[in-house]
């Protein structure tokens, strides 16, 4: 098995439809896994509250011997089980419950959907692309995923993820829910970064360009042991 070893938490400043800009870097971890280069500053954590809810709570990060790649240090922050994930640097950011609308681990194939709902309004992830099944695995070429509002007042659609290509290593959906309590889904996804790494994205709501449901905030990169 193959495990992640370097990894970098930044605000991502290309353009595109679905990126939005800010003044201030966000910053992102992931427990568990192996330590950026610095973990200072304040960090608030997504922790679940059984049985099924989740809230955001203020979070003192520790280093500690890494389980799977020799002298590297993970990331912990256990109350007492460790967080989904943590977070810095978003304004107006606060400690509270969060309205939750999916947890779990889901890979949605092409021309499948997952249908969630949040504050009384129902919204779709869907997907597309092309499923080639090979000898010894399965890939997806074109590959996206597609937020989109249910109602008639709300059904605009946007494309949110884009892969040419991805192996055994495809897009799992971890979070749907409101972290930044504007009342809108926001997405933790984990993407594939090629071969076997991994890169962990958050998309919110309240950095998304004008026409868009939500803009890439941060992303965590991790690489092969």
């Amino acid at each position: 098995m193959r495990h992640p070893v370097i990894l970098a938490a930044f605000l991502t400043s290309v353009t595109g439809s679905a990126v939005a800009q800010r003044s201030g870097p966000l910053r992102l971890l992931v427990p568990g896994a192996p330590a950026p280069e610095s973990v200072t500053g304040t960090w608030l954590g997504v922790y679940r509250t059984p049985p099924h809810g989740y809230e955001l709570r203020s979070a003192t990060i520790r280093l500690v011997p890494s389980r799977v790649c020799g002298s590297k240090v993970s990331v912990s922050a256990p109350q007492p089980t460790e967080p989904l994930l943590l977070l810095s640097g978003l304004p107006g950011l606060r400690a509270g419950p969060i309205d939750t609308a999916f947890r779990g681990y889901r890979f949605l194939e092409p021309e499948t959907e997952l249908v969630v709902h949040l504050r009384g309004r129902a919204y779709r992830l869907r997907a597309s692309g092309v499923k080639h099944v090979e000898a010894y695995s399965t890939v997806f070429t074109s590959y996206e995923l597609h937020l989109a509002g249910t109602g008639t007042q709300d059904s605009g659609s946007q494309a949110i993820v884009h892969l040419e290509f991805s192996g055994d290593n495809p897009l799992h959906v971890l979070l749907i829910g409101d972290l930044d309590r504007d009342g809108q889904p926001d997405l933790f996804l984990q993407q594939p970064g090629g071969g076997y790494s991994t890169d962990y994205v958050l998309y919110l709501s309240s950095v998304a360009r004008p026409g868009d449901r939500v803009g890439r905030a941060a992303h965590l990169y991790a690489v092969d042991c």
